[in-house]
């Protein structure tokens, strides 16, 4: 379902709310119902004709019977085995480290005092992560039927960086997901759109199962989701509403601010630029929290940051309502100053310090000792890579007329090494000498979008015009750009464009992975160095003869060049030789053929003979090999 048919559906299902409460949850209730139903009757008449086949089985035993068994048995066990692996969703253990009651009874005590507050249900852990996060995280035992293990995740750096009153918000919103006391339908609803959204990600990752059960998860989950965002959405709304229950309507509104800062903080101030240190062969930190926390205190872009938060206008991507509709309904005094451009005032004594104490130090070592285990091999790679681009930026930069292609590579390693800024006029001078470099408009159309500066909305477009595999990301950051500024309309558009984008590249994908129509074959001509590129990889298989090319004209995604390459083998009539053998020799030589795109080889033998003989056909005369 494309970004705008859902936000269609979303509006429609959004005027039967308003026009009838009872009747739209009635409705997402039987949408919710909807997947058990059919999941289950699928199960039933499975396991219904296996228990058929056992007792025909049993009363009637004969070679027939068996041999009918297997013949409708093995289905109906694949179905049944399927449906069963549908509901059994893999929920990943949230990642941190286990807070035990005895190691921080202050954060205990607070916790279970607004878990008591809000009404939630029980809570079997808490974990501390090195995220700018607080999440809840619920593990069902049993998919999408429920029994739930709930966990509350809290980000060191995130309690580092509030006051103890806006913590407690944050902690209160994440019990409100749990609580029924402002809708147990709502609440229910939250932790079924998890289990499924989930049971559609898990569908749409592998090819197996029976095709009309992935069908019809592909078809439901996108349709749940929309029946039930209204749903969720006022469950967001009822879980902001218990955060000011618990701590009042100003804390709240200056946690909201806040965390939307330390978001970007994290990822463009700190994470983003990370990389470049390894690269310029630093020495791997001793942890990454107290520099991380250094961007977390100050960011320079925290006003821009926030004036873009609270420009974004409540969409259908998202069940969370605008920031600036939370500021809204929560009726905060200090909501004003906000607006105006004004930044919550720095907490005085923070949530870390008050309910941690002393064990705030312990955590914070172990955090960055799995840290630095995790990243110490990564890194020592990435040194080696800044060797490498740093002796490319110096050769570069000595060329006293470089070309397009250098300028290109210049730009590159500067941009790695040194940033953005240092990067942004080369990628102008390679723009300035071909206009039709597309990687260098996009670069510098992001460069600038990033800045705020709406001609890299030029560039982007122009990218995409030239080479269509910069039509996604070019479409995407332009969606984020206008969701920033409040277009929400121009955002949806782009958003759609990628959509349709991604499912022809995905169409497109499915076409080349098959076996080519004969009736689609045609001539082509290649130059040179591609021609150089086929011969390269015709040599360096000794079992590879005579070859023939020709090109595929495709349905999907058209301007992508798709070859087809027959080859003819070379082995001795009398030494035996099998299919998964020339499956291999045919991957081998695609593989060495990737610069030339999309590319299909095919034997002279076996199932392909036909095919290969009508490339040849086609072609006329073989590859020169000289």
């Amino acid at each position: 379902m494309s970004p705008a048919d859902f936000a269609a559906r979303v509006a429609r299902i959004e005027q039967l709310d308003r026009a009838s409460p009872v009747a739209y949850r009635i409705y997402a209730l039987w949408w919710a119902l909807l997947g058990y139903v059919v999941l289950g009757l699928a199960a039933f008449i499975a396991l219904a004709v296996l228990g058929a086949l056992i007792a025909f089985a049993i009363k009637h035993p004969s070679a027939g019977t068996v041999k009918l068994c297997l013949f409708a048995g093995l289905p109906a066990g694949w179905l049944a085995w399927n449906v069963a692996k549908s509901l059994h969703v893999r929920f990943d253990p949230p990642d941190g480290l286990r807070l035990q009651r005895d190691d921080a009874p202050e954060m205990w005590d607070e916790i279970e005092r607004i878990r008591t507050e809000v009404g939630a249900p029980k809570l079997h852990g808490v974990l501390i992560s090195g995220e700018v996060n607080a999440s809840m995280w619920q593990t069902p035992r049993l998919g999408v039927l429920g029994l739930t293990r709930n966990e509350l995740v809290l980000g060191l750096p995130l309690l580092r960086s509030l006051a103890e009153d806006e913590a407690r918000t944050v902690i209160a919103h994440e019990f409100g997901h749990l609580a029924g006391q402002h809708g147990r339908l709502s609440a229910w609803m939250w932790r079924v759109r998890l289990a499924w959204s989930r049971i559609h990600a898990q569908s749409q990752q592998g090819d197996g199962g029976p095709k009309l059960l992935r069908w019809f998860l592909a078809w439901y989950g996108p349709r749940f989701a929309a029946a039930s965002f209204v749903l969720a959405r006022s469950h967001e709304r009822a879980a902001d509403q218990a955060a000011i229950a618990v701590a009042g309507a100003d804390p709240c509104a200056r946690a909201l601010a806040r965390a939307e800062v330390l978001g970007r903080a994290a990822v463009e101030g700190f994470w983003g630029t990370l990389d470049r240190r390894a690269l310029r062969r630093e020495p791997l930190p001793s942890g990454f929290l107290a520099p991380l926390q250094g961007v977390l205190d100050a960011p320079p872009e925290a006003k821009r940051w926030l004036r873009e938060a609270l420009t974004v206008r409540t969409g259908y991507t998202d069940t969370h309502p605008s920031l600036e509709e939370r500021l809204r309904d929560s009726n905060a005094a200090i909501a004003s100053l906000l607006r105006s451009g004004g930044l919550p005032p720095r907490p005085g004594r923070t949530a870390a310090r008050a309910w941690l104490a002393k064990g705030e130090s312990a955590l914070a070592t172990q955090l960055d000792t799995r840290w630095r285990k995790a990243v110490e091999d990564r890194w020592l790679v990435r040194n080696a890579d800044g060797v490498h681009l740093a002796a490319q930026r110096d050769r570069l930069a000595a060329v006293a007329q470089p070309t397009v292609q250098q300028r290109w590579e210049l730009a590159q390693a500067l941009q790695q090494l040194e940033g953005d800024a240092a990067a942004r006029p080369q990628f102008e001078a390679v723009l300035a000498a071909d206009r039709r470099h597309a990687q260098a408009a996009f670069e510098l159309g992001r460069i600038l979008l990033a800045e705020d500066d709406p001609r890299g909305e030029i560039l982007l477009k122009h990218a995409a015009e030239v080479d269509a595999e910069a039509r996604i990301p070019a479409a995407a950051l332009m969606a984020a750009w206008h969701e920033r500024h409040g277009r929400s309309d121009d955002a949806l558009a782009w958003e759609g464009k990628v959509y349709d984008r991604s499912q022809e590249e995905a169409a497109a994908r499915a076409e080349r992975a098959g076996t080519p129509d004969r009736k689609r074959l045609k001539a082509v001509s290649l130059d040179q160095r591609e021609l150089g590129i086929l011969r390269a990889a015709l040599v360096a298989q000794p079992t590879a003869g005579e070859a023939h090319v020709c090109a595929v004209d495709p349905k999907h995604a058209p301007e992508r060049r798709w070859l087809v390459v027959a080859v003819q083998i070379q082995v001795p009539w009398w030494k035996p030789r099998g299919e998964e053998a020339d499956g291999i020799l045919a991957q081998a030589i695609a593989n060495d053929l990737v610069q030339l795109g999309d590319v299909t080889v095919v034997l002279r033998r076996g199932k392909t003979a036909g095919l290969a003989k009508a490339v040849a056909k086609i072609a006329g005369v073989p590859i020169p090999m000289k």
